[in-house]
Protein backbone atom coordinates (compact mmCIF):
# COMPACT_ATOMS: atom_id res chain seq x y z
CA UNK A 1 0.00 0.00 0.00
CA UNK A 2 1.23 3.28 -0.81
CA UNK A 3 0.93 5.07 3.18
CA UNK A 4 3.61 1.83 3.83
CA UNK A 5 5.59 2.37 1.09
CA UNK A 6 6.10 6.05 2.30
CA UNK A 7 6.90 4.81 5.65
CA UNK A 8 9.23 2.70 4.36
CA UNK A 9 11.30 5.60 2.37
CA UNK A 10 10.79 7.63 5.40
CA UNK A 11 12.86 5.86 7.67
CA UNK A 12 15.63 4.98 5.18
CA UNK A 13 14.43 1.03 4.73
CA UNK A 14 15.27 -0.71 1.21
CA UNK A 15 11.98 -1.46 -0.32
CA UNK A 16 9.95 -2.81 -3.78
CA UNK A 17 6.73 -1.22 -4.44
CA UNK A 18 4.69 -2.72 -7.41
CA UNK A 19 1.16 -0.93 -7.63
CA UNK A 20 -0.74 -2.44 -9.97
CA UNK A 21 -3.87 -0.95 -11.79
CA UNK A 22 -7.27 -3.11 -11.65
CA UNK A 23 -5.76 -5.89 -10.05
CA UNK A 24 -7.12 -7.58 -6.88
CA UNK A 25 -5.33 -8.64 -3.39
CA UNK A 26 -2.35 -11.40 -4.86
CA UNK A 27 -3.36 -11.23 -8.02
CA UNK A 28 -1.81 -14.11 -10.12
CA UNK A 29 -0.99 -12.39 -13.26
CA UNK A 30 0.97 -9.52 -11.32
CA UNK A 31 2.62 -12.40 -9.35
CA UNK A 32 3.51 -14.32 -12.59
CA UNK A 33 5.25 -11.02 -14.07
CA UNK A 34 7.19 -9.26 -11.20
CA UNK A 35 8.14 -12.39 -8.97
CA UNK A 36 11.26 -12.95 -11.10
CA UNK A 37 12.60 -9.65 -10.72
CA UNK A 38 11.25 -9.08 -7.58
CA UNK A 39 13.41 -12.36 -6.68
CA UNK A 40 16.27 -11.00 -8.02
CA UNK A 41 16.15 -7.43 -6.19
CA UNK A 42 15.46 -9.35 -2.74
CA UNK A 43 19.05 -11.37 -3.51
CA UNK A 44 20.73 -8.19 -4.96
CA UNK A 45 24.49 -8.30 -3.70
CA UNK A 46 24.33 -12.13 -2.48
CA UNK A 47 27.38 -14.01 -4.01
CA UNK A 48 26.53 -17.19 -5.49
CA UNK A 49 28.06 -20.25 -3.81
Amino acid sequence: NQRMAVALKAKGYDYRYVFARGAGHVDGRVVRQTLPAALEWLWRGYRVR
